[in-house]
């Protein structure tokens, strides 16, 4: 039904007109058919070591799930109820259907979520969308103002806030000054890592090999098809084999050559000025370096960077007086 393409709404009515049932003897609701249509195991896949292990209060959320290096999956363990074309199929729809979401939402992103503090009472202020004459506007909306009116604080444009902010990080951090400092800090921070950093990243690998064998030989202790398992197993070794040559060659190559901080300042000064990067490019740079936006009388803002970031705390004195 799903790939005739019925709505999850129509499907859930046939299941209920039909007397089915979840195995806790409920209608079925839209999350678990979400699950039903992604779940491998009716294409005969025997999936082991999925679900993530207890909480502190020694509960499961049979919704969190390992990470995929340690989930065993072995082809046709089970018998196959469902061909895998029309598994594929399924799986290609539902795909395309989260793109669409996805794309949906990012019209209409907010860069500045939760970092805009309404300076008169304190409140988060966060995005809203508002209908007017068929157009759609943003806006960030005081949290006090909206659930009690017990601020006077107005709603402010998203696209003149995120300008404004966008601006001064531009203009008053990623200056000429601050540029140099940065690139210094970054210089430090290679000349103190080297190729460390792949090192590790090969030997957490590794572990993750390590991890995934363990669990292979415990499942055939447990039963599962010991000729199978085997053969996966002899694959994860030699993968493995590879990587721990590699972390070999890595110990006998001697410290790259590290790039000046002239020639980071360069680089860097290319691309700091966010007004030329995509919307979700300065939302990514404006979340990692800016701690919280105070909003005053909707004219005036007060950026805090975060204390790892650049230092710098200003008025934005876009426009004169009137800010934004």
């Amino acid at each position: 039904m799903y790939v005739a393409g019925h709505t999850y709404g129509e499907i859930l009515r046939t299941l209920k007109d039909h007397g089915y049932k979840t195995k806790i003897r409920r209608d079925f609701g839209k999350n678990s058919l979400y699950e039903i249509l992604k779940n491998e195991k009716y294409t005969g896949v025997y999936i082991f070591n999925k679900s993530a292990s207890k909480n502190i209060r020694g509960t499961f959320n049979r919704h969190t799930y390992k990470d995929e290096k340690d989930i065993i999956r072995v082809e046709d363990g089970i018998p196959a109820i469902v061909d895998n074309e029309l598994f594929m199929e399924v799986r290609k729809r539902m795909e395309v259907k989260m793109r669409s979401r996805a794309s949906y939402k990012a019209k209409n992103t907010y860069m500045l979520t939760g970092l805009v503090i309404c300076a008169e009472c304190g409140g988060l202020m966060t995005g809203e969308t508002r209908r007017y004459r068929k157009k759609e506007y943003g806006y960030y909306v005081c949290n006090n103002q909206k659930r009690n009116n017990s601020c006077s604080c107005k709603p402010v444009s998203k696209d003149k806030l995120e300008e404004t902010v966008v601006q001064n990080i531009s203009e008053k951090i990623f200056n000429k000054r601050n540029v140099r400092s940065i690139c210094t800090r970054i210089h430090e921070s290679y000349k103190r890592s080297g190729i460390s950093s792949e090192m590790n990243s090969y030997e957490q690998e590794i572990r993750g090999y390590n991890t995934k064998i363990a669990n292979l030989y415990r499942a055939i202790e447990n039963g599962l098809n010991p000729e199978e398992t085997t053969k996966r197993i002899n694959m994860l070794t030699k993968q493995k084999n590879v990587l721990e040559f590699k972390l070999i060659e890595l110990n006998s190559i001697p410290e790259p050559r590290n790039k000046t901080v002239d020639e980071l300042v360069e680089e860097f000064s290319s691309r700091a000025d966010l007004r030329s990067l995509s919307k979700n490019g300065q939302k990514k740079i404006i979340q990692q370096i800016v701690e919280k936006i105070f909003l005053y009388d909707s004219k005036k803002i007060r950026l805090i960077i975060n204390p790892n970031g650049p230092n710098a705390d200003f008025w934005d004195t876009n426009g004169g007086e009137g800010g934004i």
